[in-house]
């Protein structure tokens, strides 16, 4: 199956490294800090090896190993690029997973599968069985996103945005509700951007329920049977991505 528009698949047989770095730039760039040590003292990557280096905004460049130096504690990479860097455009179409946040590591596992599945952001859902909690260690969740990226290939990092009530969340354009319950289905171009909102644990209120009728609101149905948050979460996503409606 070819990758969606947009999406950036790195040559494996050439580039068995990606190396994340804060700022793509011409020339020869060095690598430093957490990715450099983890790349020299744990993938024990040597001069002369290839390598790929983005910036989690789009931004690539294929390059060379030139040399490995600093300190067995903090190493440095040098990169003798290869050609100048390239603009990766963004995956199309644009899906966004709005949902309250799984508790515990199921977080992780999940932003590491939404990366892998192309979504573009994510943001905390509030409905009437979930509260306004922003997820805890935004370093680590990073840092999660960050290694999902350099693993599948995408160039831009996944968004973790601000949370959002339900109420406003219903305005956004292209919004469809991951919904057991019967409701109109959404239809969308291949290129139209979609937001897939997934209910909390205990599922949609009656409230909220009466709220996607009476607007209207599109749904999408994710399989027969009661799937836990996270994996809504991925199946849908994997859904809109494949065929926005």
């Amino acid at each position: 199956m070819p990758p969606p528009e947009g999406t950036h698949r790195p040559d494996r047989h050439r580039w068995a490294h990606r190396l994340f770095v804060s700022d793509v730039v011409p020339g020869r760039q060095t690598v430093t800090g957490e990715e450099a040590h983890h790349a020299v003292r744990v993938k024990r990557l040597r001069p002369g090896e290839l390598v790929e280096l983005f910036d989690g905004n789009g931004r690539v460049v294929e390059g060379t190993v030139a040399g490995v130096g600093g300190s067995r504690q903090h190493p440095e990479i040098e990169v003798e690029p290869e050609g100048e860097p390239r603009e990766i455009p963004p995956t199309v179409p644009r899906v966004e997973i709005w949902s309250p946040a799984p508790k515990g590591d199921r977080l992780e596992r999940m932003l590491d599968q939404l990366s892998q599945a192309g979504v573009a952001r994510w943001r905390v859902l509030i409905t009437d069985r979930a509260e306004d909690t922003m997820p805890r260690k935004p370093d680590r969740l990073r840092r999660v996103l960050v290694e999902s990226a350099k693993q599948c290939g995408r160039a831009r990092l996944l968004e973790i945005g601000s949370p959002i009530a339900l109420d406003t969340a219903l305005g956004a354009p292209g919004v469809v509700v991951a919904s057991q319950h019967a409701g109109p289905e959404g239809r969308s171009g291949p290129e139209e951007p979609r937001t897939l909102l997934v209910g909390p644990e205990g599922g949609w209120s009656d409230a909220e329920l009466r709220l996607f009728e009476d607007r209207s609101v599109p749904c999408v149905g994710l399989g027969p049977h009661v799937m836990r948050l996270e994996t809504a979460a991925v199946v849908g996503a994997a859904r809109l991505m494949e065929n926005p409606r």
